[in-house]
């Protein structure tokens, strides 16, 4: 795939704001492409938890976690996020 060049129209006092903040809006290409790689593992994040709750649901009541189970599940999860 081929890169894609954007053309973005800016609101006349965000480019005033910027340039007296002395932001260099032409050199901003890498914060965007951050903010939608951003934006796709947050897609990506939100397509997957859907499909965990759907696989969840399925299951039948006797071995359906409870809310305390996932909430521990929750819980030591981000603390070894947190540990790296």
């Amino acid at each position: 795939m081929s890169d894609m060049e954007i053309t973005i129209k800016l609101p006349s006092d965000l480019v005033e704001r910027a340039q007296e903040a002395g932001v260099d809006i032409e050199r901003q290409a890498a914060s965007l492409v951050s903010l939608i790689e951003e934006q796709i593992k947050r897609q990506q994040a939100a397509k997957r938890l859907l499909e965990i709750a759907d696989q969840l649901s399925a299951l039948p009541d006797e071995v359906k976690p409870t809310s305390e189970d996932v909430e521990t599940a929750r819980r030591e999860f981000w603390n070894d996020v947190k540990e790296k």
